[in-house]
């Protein structure tokens, strides 16, 4: 199935795209989760530009895209935590 998709960065943008919208969305997040899986199937991967990298796909992405999520989300707690004390 030909989807249009020709590079890493487009796939990287439709990721994050999807990402926002779970998350300021999340009364949807079934239907997003079912999204996800359909674009990780029929999504191409693509290979990585740099030796000793994996190759880049939609599942490698979006893991990306949560842990960089969950790491800022500490940042700010903490520096929420300096300030309250």
């Amino acid at each position: 199935m030909e989807v249009g998709l020709t590079t890493a960065d487009i796939l990287k943008d439709i990721i994050s795209l999807v990402f926002k919208k779970v998350v300021f969305e999340p009364t949807f997040c079934p239907m997003y989760v079912q999204l996800c899986s359909d674009l990780n199937e029929k999504l191409p991967s693509f290979p990585q530009e740099e030796p000793d990298i994996k190759v880049i796909t939609f599942k490698r992405v979006l893991f990306n895209n949560c842990q960089e999520a969950s790491e800022g989300a500490e940042g700010l707690r903490a520096e929420i935590a300096k300030f309250t004390g």
